[in-house]
């Protein structure tokens, strides 16, 4: 899935508006916490894992 400037800015949205649902609460959520963004070439390789059943980090590196 492609994430688009509109997917961010609606996720952004939700989660101010999260907190200020919950202004009785003690803990309101911050969004700048939760939303990270890696640059493409800076993202590590991820291999899938077929016994594990799950996405697993690249441990080798390619020789060139």
């Amino acid at each position: 899935m492609k994430v688009s400037e509109d997917v961010l800015t609606r996720v952004y949205v939700a989660l101010q508006d999260q907190g200020e649902r919950k202004q009785e609460e003690k803990e309101v959520i911050d969004p700048e916490k939760h939303l990270f963004f890696i640059d493409a070439f800076d993202m590590p390789r991820w291999i899938w894992s077929p016994e594990r059943i799950t996405f697993e980090k690249c441990v080798y590196k390619h020789s060139s």
